[in-house]
């Protein structure tokens, strides 16, 4: 069979048109498929950039805590350990002492909930005396707040004047001081 050149004419515009969409097709996946790809890349970049600022950071900060160690360790000091309140009761007593008042600590375990550790001090002393516990108490070296004051004067039936310590100090019992207070806990 001859083909016309007029029939070869049409038949290689249709057989060119034919090849020419498949290539736009072929072409037209691949464009999809690369601009999926930059896609993938560029979002891999992107977290490969965040990790790295990421590690960078975490090895700043173990430096820093590293070479901050020693003022951490002094940050700490300002919490009271909640497992270990001991150290912060006795700090407590011993301020009654220094101050020569009584001193009476309840633990408020109702309300110890979360990072705070609640305690009801009674300190009994003058006038003077529970005024400067209350003092030095603002001046612990914790995170102290004082949630409730009540300051009384007691009656001559609720206390002797004084009262003899162990070591043969007299403490004048006139005033009474009750404090909530709340501190924080690591």
């Amino acid at each position: 069979m001859k083909f016309s050149s007029r029939q070869k004419l049409f038949l290689t515009i249709a057989v060119s048109l034919t090849v020419l969409s498949f290539l736009s097709w072929v072409l037209a996946k691949l464009l999809n498929q690369a601009k999926t790809a930059s896609t993938v890349l560029r979002g891999s970049a992107e977290k490969i950039f965040e990790l790295e600022a990421k590690r960078k950071l975490a090895d700043e900060m173990r430096i820093l805590i590293k070479d901050r160690a020693e003022d951490l360790a002094k940050i700490n000091k300002f919490f009271v350990d909640r497992e270990r309140p001991v150290e912060f009761i006795e700090n407590l007593e011993e301020v009654g002492k220094k101050t020569k008042n009584r001193v009476f600590i309840d633990f408020d375990e109702a309300r110890s909930k979360g990072k705070n550790l609640y305690f009801k001090l009674t300190i009994e002393g003058s006038e003077n005396s529970t005024r400067q516990y209350l003092k030095l108490l603002e001046l612990m070296p914790y995170k102290v707040r004082v949630e409730d004051l009540n300051f009384q004067k007691m009656t001559i039936s609720e206390t002797p004047t004084f009262v003899r310590q162990p070591k043969g100090s007299e403490i004048s019992l006139s005033h009474r001081l009750i404090v909530l207070i709340g501190v924080e806990t690591l």
